[in-house]
């Protein structure tokens, strides 16, 4: 099937312009959106992250798809649960509860895909962070450190510049 795809794209550009314009051709057209589909724009957002991670020699694979995936699924800063799992476990590093680099209470996941899901839901919508601001929130998560937020909000900032 490719190949008669490749044959009717071969044959459709030797013809003259005014018999292609008048001639409608679905394998074509077919192939025009494949190419366009295959021209993948790689979020810039993937090497700030990447970049974060290496400054701070966080473990391999840094799953920064993935952070940013539930950062824009829940609508909460792409740079937020990075910079809480580098202040809470040194990105994994040092990990108390199973799959928990985000040291949230006591809770255990079957993953760190699960983990950072849960995490990002509950900034996003739990009833402990739901209507509050990015520094009140982040006074909730952890509000023994009085300088948590600051410094927090600083990494952010570092991420993005």
């Amino acid at each position: 099937m490719k190949i008669l795809n490749l044959i009717v794209a071969i044959f459709t550009l030797s013809l003259p312009i005014e018999v292609v314009a008048s001639v409608e051709i679905p394998q074509l057209s077919r192939i025009q959106n494949e190419v366009e589909a295959t021209k993948t724009v790689v979020d810039p957002r993937i090497e700030k992250l990447n970049e974060f991670f290496r400054n701070y020699s966080c473990p391999q694979p840094f799953r920064s798809e993935q952070y940013i995936l539930v950062a824009d699924k829940y609508e909460i800063p792409y740079t937020l649960l990075p910079v809480i799992s580098l202040k809470e476990s040194s990105c994994g590093k040092k990990v108390f509860r199973q799959n928990n680099w985000w040291g949230y209470g006591s809770v255990r996941f079957l993953s760190l895909e699960e983990g950072m899901d849960f995490i990002a839901k509950q900034l996003s919508s739990g009833k402990y962070y739901k209507g509050k601001t990015l520094v009140q929130k982040l006074k909730t998560y952890n509000s023994v450190n009085k300088n948590y937020p600051s410094h927090a909000l600083q990494l952010m900032s570092k991420i993005e510049n």
